[in-house]
């Protein structure tokens, strides 16, 4: 369950969630996409069900493996995806633009939900943990990045929330609520369809939702759920240095909208 406050998304007491508030920013400018999550037990999709996706539209067929924690999002994971359609297409083509969509799906998991950071909290933080975000950011965000993260370790309230929008670290909750110490504390990856849209200054901008599963226990062992989702849009430029191949295009900006909900008991492992 979460509220708003002052404009920031916190999640409420009951809900038993401390080391995660994060901040969204102005709906209106990340309009969640058409296409509603996909469901499934590891990074599934991308399905539609809305009106975008026609009549009788219904879940993509789900590619058989996740992926690997902080790993690459399989191909087989978009069989399912629609061609784009706009002038984004015109400008980029569509192999240009799944590229890119695969690229921002990896790194919204990637960052978003790094099994590393999340069992690690703000004072043990160092910017080595970061690095994989920042090879995916364009100079000028990685300089935006790297400030927030200095006063992060100061332990800052307004930068901290600022850092979780793009990415989850220490979560712990009442009741001594913590991640898993083994095993998967990642699970239920899904995503949605992207939508695309050519931005000025020779950008494009490329939108989708995103959510997951954060596994806890507490002190006596009981397994619980945390339901988290994100809602992105990033503005990406074409990357001409050396990483194009890997990295075709890179994160000049980001407009997120966190949502965490109040942990649920897990189900049983088996």
């Amino acid at each position: 369950m979460t509220r708003t406050i002052g404009g920031l998304l916190a999640v409420l007491a009951l809900a038993g969630l401390v080391g995660c508030q994060a901040a969204p920013a102005d709906p209106a400018a990340a309009p969640t996409p058409a296409a509603t999550s996909a469901t499934g037990p590891s990074a599934t999709g991308p399905s539609a069900t809305g009106p975008s996706a026609g009549s009788g539209a219904g879940s993509a067929p789900a590619g058989p493996a996740g992926p690997r924690p902080g790993g690459v999002i399989p191909d087989s994971a978009f069989a399912g995806h629609r061609p784009f359609t706009g002038p984004a297409v015109e400008v980029y083509g569509q192999a240009a633009l799944l590229a890119a969509y695969k690229e921002m799906v990896t790194f919204a998991f990637e960052a978003g939900w790094s099994p590393v950071l999340i069992r690690k909290d703000d004072t043990r933080l160092s910017t080595s943990d970061l690095n994989g975000i920042r090879s995916y950011l364009t100079a000028a965000r990685r300089a935006f990045l790297d400030a927030t993260f200095a006063r992060v370790v100061r332990s800052d309230r307004a930068a901290i929330r600022t850092l979780e929008d793009v990415a989850f670290f220490g979560i712990t909750g009442a009741g001594g609520l913590t991640p898993v110490p083994a095993g998967n504390v990642v699970t239920g990856r899904r995503f949605t369809e992207a939508a695309v849209a050519v931005a000025p200054k020779d950008r494009l901008t490329l939108s989708f939702a995103a959510k997951a599963n954060i596994q806890l226990q507490n002190t006596a062992g009981h397994r619980y759920e945390l339901p988290t989702g994100r809602t992105l849009r990033y503005t990406l430029v074409r990357n001409t240095g050396p990483t194009r191949a890997a990295r075709p295009f890179l994160v000049d900006s980001w407009t997120i909208a966190v949502s965490v909900r109040r942990p649920e008991a897990a189900p049983p492992s088996g």
